[in-house]
């Protein structure tokens, strides 16, 4: 079959836009950000500047792997989870499936040739060819040229251009003349092509400046946003006859209501925590014997508290840092100390950062690394950059020092030199963590057994500069900070439109944070919202 193969991958130049410079890049972890306008300085209140506001650049963005297999299983009328190659989504910055991180490598590009050969001849079998284009198995023209059509339209989202009508036309001739397989053909070059496999945000051909995005780039830019699926009928429909943007809104509030939305705001709250990987950390069973029957549990629960949240419309900054609603499950009630049936958590367990999933996730293997805690803290809810160790330095853990605390070895090792400057910024957040063991379990010693010392101080902020005494202060300074609120604006942005926002993001985030409540009341789902509503998103700027 290796001339089919040769034939489909020759469908993949038959219409494709540019994708240069995407094949064959580095693999490797969260990506710095690409050089464009500087971030936006999280140590200042946002302020819009209309002079300085820019939408977003004009680009293409590869669907990640929960939206092609939507896609794919919507296109062939079959689930094609267990049977499409493609990685999980590469993490950025910050979240998984960002703009840049999201790039087709030689890997990737083998990965979905062998799974188009399995899945057109499984389409063509018994999936939506077999049972919706039963002409192709003894086709005339007028055969091929409808399903040509029809199956192009669903594929890339839009209807074909005649050119491209044309060119899968001759595609599906020749492999119909050749092998009698037209259809499968047709069907593996389109599982390839870069006007599935990438959606656009380029605006009307040939069009500079800043441009609205076309009316099939503007549904599946809603469809994709709320549900990580490709448009349906109706949004379809309104695209292909332009009255998509007069029925903007009402689509909006369609979409929102969607459940798919629900797990769309359930994956942004586990990726601002950097949560993802709960079931991929190991920890040291003799020092946390009972870890491997608490991880189940751990995901469990902040699946239910985050479920409930977003039922009850409180997905908030409460959540994060006072909510002490409580799940009574067995093993649960016990790791908390609760009776089972109990609804509320004793004290020092307010909010997802004194959850088990956290803690747990945010520790070493047998130790609780007070570092790895301060970091996230200072990255994800302030929003503060902090550049990766200097080449060279020695990031482990320090061992025991009969008669030294584990805060005091640390500070030793990282107070002075290079190491200074960021770790000033983070020791003293995750020692406030400290009464919490590497599973998350409460204790009263450090690691290394000594007395636990929790208060600090924060530095190089917005509006939390000063000494805390312990962790409940802390919560309660940053629930009610405008730098965290701040911050959580910018995540929300990053997470819908896929990158870091910089200077002329500022009126978007703005905007965005104007929508919603400050302190315990700010909604993460009235953020997300509320980006969908800004000019920003139905425009980007072409440059010359």
């Amino acid at each position: 079959m290796r001339v089919l193969s040769t034939l489909a991958l020759t469908g993949l130049a038959l219409t494709g836009f540019a994708c240069s410079g995407t094949i064959g890049a580095p693999e490797g972890g969260p990506r710095p950000e690409p050089e464009r306008e500087p971030p936006v300085d999280v140590t200042s209140p946002l302020e819009c500047e209309p002079s300085v506001a820019r939408p977003i650049e004009a680009r293409v963005w590869r669907l990640g792997r929960a939206q092609m297999v939507a896609s794919l299983s919507a296109l062939l009328g079959f689930d094609v989870e267990d049977s499409l190659e493609l990685a999980p989504d590469p993490v950025g910055v910050t979240f998984a499936g960002e703009v840049d991180a999201l790039r087709m490598r030689d890997a990737e590009v083998s990965a979905l040739w062998r799974s188009a050969e399995r899945l057109a001849a499984r389409a063509v079998r018994e999936g939506n060819v077999a049972t919706r284009w039963p002409c192709v198995s003894a086709p005339d023209a007028a055969c091929a040229s409808s399903f040509v059509r029809e199956l192009g339209r669903e594929a890339f989202r839009r209807p074909l251009t005649e050119d491209e009508h044309t060119r899968y036309v001759a595609l599906f001739d020749l492999a119909q003349t050749e092998l009698d397989e037209g259809a499968r053909a047709v069907v593996q070059a389109m599982l390839q092509s870069p006007h599935l496999v990438y959606r656009s945000e380029l605006g009307p051909e040939g069009a500079r400046g800043v441009v609205s995005l076309t009316s099939h780039e503007l549904a599946d830019a809603l469809s994709y946003f709320f549900t990580d699926a490709p448009p349906d009928a109706e949004l379809a429909a309104l695209a292909d006859d332009g009255a998509l943007a007069r029925s903007f809104d009402a689509q909006v509030a369609r979409l929102a209501a969607d459940p798919r939305f629900a797990d769309k705001q359930r994956r942004f709250v586990r990726e601002l925590l950097d949560l993802e990987h709960l079931g991929a950390i190991d920890k040291d069973t003799t020092l946390v014997p009972n870890f491997e029957a608490l991880r189940p549990r751990f995901a469990a629960e902040l699946d239910d508290l985050l479920t409930r949240a977003i039922t009850e419309e409180r997905l908030n900054l409460g959540l994060l840092f006072d909510s002490r609603e409580a799940v009574t499950d067995p093993a649960l009630a016990e790791y908390y100390g609760v009776d089972v049936g109990t609804d509320t958590l004793p004290p020092e367990r307010r909010g997802l950062l004194t959850r088990g999933a956290f803690l747990a996730v945010h520790s070493g293997f047998g130790v609780t690394s007070p570092v790895t805690r301060g970091h996230v803290v200072r990255t994800r809810i302030l929003c503060d950059v902090i550049p990766p160790p200097p080449p060279g330095a020695n990031t482990s853990i320090p061992e025991a020092v009969p008669g030294m605390s584990q805060r005091d070895l640390i500070d030793s090792v990282t107070a002075t030199g290079s190491c200074a400057t960021c770790h000033s910024r983070m020791n003293d957040l995750g020692f406030a963590f400290g009464a919490y063991d590497p599973a998350g379990g409460l204790r009263e010693v450090d690691d290394f057994g000594e007395p636990l010392v929790v208060a600090g101080t924060i530095t190089e902020t917005q509006d939390l500069d000063g000494d805390f005494a312990d962790l409940d202060e802390l919560l309660d300074r940053l629930r009610d900070s405008d730098q965290v609120a701040q911050c959580m604006t910018l995540q929300a942005f990053r997470f819908a439109s896929g990158r870091g926002a910089n200077a002329g993001d500022a009126c978007t985030n703005v905007a965005m944070l104007d929508s919603t409540g400050r302190g315990a009341a700010l909604r993460f789902d009235e953020l997300l919202l509320a980006y969908v509503t800004q000019p920003s998103f139905r425009q980007r700027e072409v440059l010359p």
